[in-house]
C-alpha cells in the first residue's frame, strides 16, 4: 500500500510541477525525457561556445551533494512548497509521507533497537527524488550571470573568463569568482540540508 500511495503522490506533485513550470531546463535526471547524455552534451556545448569561438578561458566547478537524500531538511523543503504555492492537499500527502519513518540495523541474528528518523528521505523513492528536485528547483537562477547544469543531485556551474583581458588576468578573474561562488554554495548549504 505504500509504494502505491508514494506512487500516486508522485504523479500529482509532477503535473503540478508541470503546470506551474517547475522544471528548469538545466535540470537532467530525476526528470523524465533528461537523461546524463543531454546534460553533458549541454554542458560541453557551453564550454566549446565559451573556448573555441571567442577564444577565452573557462572553469567548471563540478559539485555532488553528498548525502542528499539521507539530508534533506523538512522545514527548508516545506518553505519551498509555500514559497513556489503548493496545494495544501499535496503538503499534507508530503508531510504524512515523511512522518513517522524509522530503521533497524539487522546483522546476521542480532538485530538493534528502532531508530526514528528525522530528516531526509528514503533512498531509491521515486518521490524523494523528486522532492529535492523541487527543493535545489531554483539553484540555476542562484548565481548571476553564471552558465549552471545539474544532473540528479550534481550541479555543474561554468564560469566563463572575459574577453579582453590577458590570460593572467582571467585566471585571477575566475579564481576570485569560484570563491564567491563556493563561499555561496557554503551558506546554502545549511538551508538545503541539516547538518
Amino acid at each position: 500500500m505504500g509504494k502505491w500511495l508514494e506512487k500516486i503522490i508522485t504523479e500529482r506533485v509532477e503535473n503540478w510541477c508541470l503546470e506551474n513550470g517547475i522544471n528548469p531546463d538545466a535540470q537532467s535526471g530525476f526528470t523524465a525525457n533528461r537523461r546524463l547524455q543531454t546534460r553533458i552534451l549541454s554542458l560541453i556545448k557551453d564550454i566549446r561556445l565559451t573556448v573555441v569561438a571567442p577564444n577565452r578561458p573557462v572553469l567548471a566547478i563540478l559539485i555532488d551533494f553528498l548525502t542528499a537524500f539521507d539530508r534533506l531538511w523538512y522545514p527548508a523543503l516545506f518553505k519551498s512548497f509555500d514559497d513556489l504555492d503548493m496545494p495544501l492537499d499535496l503538503c499534507r500527502w508530503i508531510y504524512g509521507w515523511l512522518q513517522n519513518r524509522s530503521t533497524t540495523i539487522s546483522h546476521e541474528d542480532a538485530t538493534s533497537r528502532v531508530i526514528r528518523i528525522f530528516l531526509g528521505a528514503p533512498q531509491g523513492s521515486v518521490l524523494a527524488a523528486l522532492l529535492f528536485r523541487i527543493r535545489i528547483h531554483f539553484l540555476p537562477g542562484y548565481f548571476n550571470q553564471i552558465v549552471s547544469h545539474s544532473f540528479a543531485d550534481d550541479l555543474t556551474i561554468v564560469i566563463k573568463g572575459a574577453l579582453e583581458k590577458r590570460l593572467s588576468d582571467n585566471i585571477e578573474y575566475l579564481e576570485k569568482k569560484a570563491k564567491k561562488i563556493l563561499n555561496q554554495l557554503k551558506n546554502l548549504r545549511m538551508s538545503i540540508f541539516r547538518l
